[in-house]
């Protein structure tokens, strides 16, 4: 049996990788998508006692700075996660919030 046929996959694969590495930098800017933890910004949390609507919350928000809104639920009630870069402090946010009529402590 030749065995050098069998590294035919192995090589489709690696260059199959390669390949979408490189359209991931080309239309990204950058190799991989990278979270919070490494690309550095704010999460801030808030707790509510009663459902708000995201999307409209995420409009207003994305007119201030670029940020990431996501709701919660849970056994305690509700609450809202705001994720935003680096460039933009926790404090712009907080204030961003209690304009928008959210109660954050």
């Amino acid at each position: 049996m030749n065995y050098k046929l069998l590294l035919i996959v192995p090589i489709a694969l690696l260059a199959l990788s390669a390949g979408l590495l490189v359209y991931k930098y080309s239309t990204t800017g950058e190799w991989f998508i990278r979270s919070i933890e490494l690309k550095g910004g704010t999460e801030v949390s808030v707790m509510l006692q009663n459902h708000i609507d995201v999307a409209v919350l995420e409009n207003s928000l994305n007119q201030k700075f670029r940020s990431e809104t996501r709701a919660l639920t849970g056994i305690g009630g509700y609450g809202i996660v705001v994720r935003v870069g680096p460039e933009t402090s926790a404090d712009d946010v907080v204030n961003e919030l209690r304009n928008q009529g959210i109660p954050v402590n």
